[in-house]
């Protein structure tokens, strides 16, 4: 007996195709928790993110990758996974808003880009930046 075609099929697992969840999102929550956030996996598979993660008064909603080619920056992951941010990009409305698409690059390490509307920037370069100018916004 075959199942209907609009039902995903079942693997070896008991998860439907697709229900896999990546080795790096368990990475990802693992060092969102070291951070002391609050972590909780998103299941929604129409969803473009991952996980959530609370800390205080912040919320972040991020995506985790593993690239198949080498990556070494905002420029090249942009390019590399465009439809991923073009659709969190969606989900931007403020400055406020914690949106973050994080890559495990065998290369890099860990790399943490922050979206926003004009695209994607590197959150350890944007902390910095705030930090030498003592917090306040560059207009």
């Amino acid at each position: 007996m075959t199942p209907p075609e609009n039902l995903p099929v079942k693997t070896g697992s008991g998860k439907r195709a697709g229900e896999h969840t990546n080795r790096g999102v368990y990475e990802a929550a693992a060092v969102l928790n070291a951070e002391g956030y609050m972590v909780g996996r998103v299941m929604d598979p129409g969803s473009p993110f991952d996980l959530m993660a609370r800390k205080g008064n912040t919320t972040m909603l991020l995506r985790v990758v593993r690239p198949k080619e080498p990556v070494n920056g905002a420029r090249q992951v942009a390019e590399q996974y465009v439809d991923c941010v073009r659709e969190i990009q969606k989900y931007y409305r403020s400055e406020e808003d914690n949106l973050q698409f994080w890559v495990f690059s065998r290369e890099k390490g860990l790399l943490r880009y922050r979206v926003y509307d004009w695209g994607i920037g590197n959150e350890q370069t944007i902390r910095n930046h705030m930090e030498e100018d003592g917090g306040k916004c560059l207009k």
